[in-house]
């Protein structure tokens, strides 16, 4: 029998849109009970409790996307059991709003969150260690500050960090956006393709973790 439950990314794609209209369309964090009864109301049929989705929410739809998807592919942050989208997952939610635009991204930019990205990344003293040709300079604190994580970043949201940088400076490559500086960018480039040929096994380590079954 049908329980009538849309497919994971359909179900990704309406708490995006839940968390969008919690936030009012910010970055702000948001409490999990708000999105639960939120998700609820939006979406009655897909985070309703099984038999009685008219009246009561049930919040095992949202748990594990909010901790386990949506944070490694970088759209959502959480801090204090409080969770809110990234730049990347507002940009997410915006594109899902309004699907017609999505269809039509203007020719030669990037998106707005991959601009704050690049911009960020530009300014990175692993950059100038690079342009300045003292690779030989770079440890590993140079990693997580380029990518923006710590120590104790936790594997999900490591791995979505990962994700959602790279996809930034790819996307300001491919785009040749006027805009960017593309010497600087070039520059970011070898940066980043550098810090992950050196430290590969650390990356997986770090990443492989979400593989490892709890005790």
């Amino acid at each position: 029998m049908s329980t009538g439950k849309s497919s994971g990314r359909e179900r990704h794609q309406m708490i995006l849109l839940t968390i969008y209209k919690v936030a009012g369309g910010t970055t702000r964090l948001c409490a999990y009970e708000d999105l639960v009864v939120e998700a609820w109301k939006l979406f009655p049929h897909e985070f309703g409790l099984r038999g009685y989705a008219d009246k009561y929410p049930d919040s095992s739809d949202l748990h594990k996307p909010l901790y386990g998807p949506l944070k490694r592919e970088g759209y959502v942050r959480v801090q204090n059991k409080k969770f809110g989208l990234t730049e990347s997952g507002l940009a997410a939610a915006e594109r899902l709003r309004q699907p017609d635009q999505a269809e039509r991204p203007e020719l030669g930019r990037v998106r707005r969150d991959q601009r704050i990205e690049i911009e960020r990344l530009i300014k990175k003293p692993s950059v100038a260690l690079i342009e300045e040709s003292r690779a030989g300079e770079l440890v590993d604190t140079d990693l997580y500050d380029f990518y923006g994580v710590t120590v104790r970043t936790k594997p999900a949201d490591f791995a979505g960090r990962v994700t959602t940088v790279d996809a930034a400076v790819d996307a300001g490559v491919d785009a040749q956006d006027p805009s960017i500086d593309q010497q600087r960018l070039a520059w970011v480039v070898v940066t980043r393709d550098e810090l992950k040929a050196r430290w590969t096994d650390l990356i997986a380590e770090r990443v492989s973790a979400l593989q490892k079954p709890r005790a």
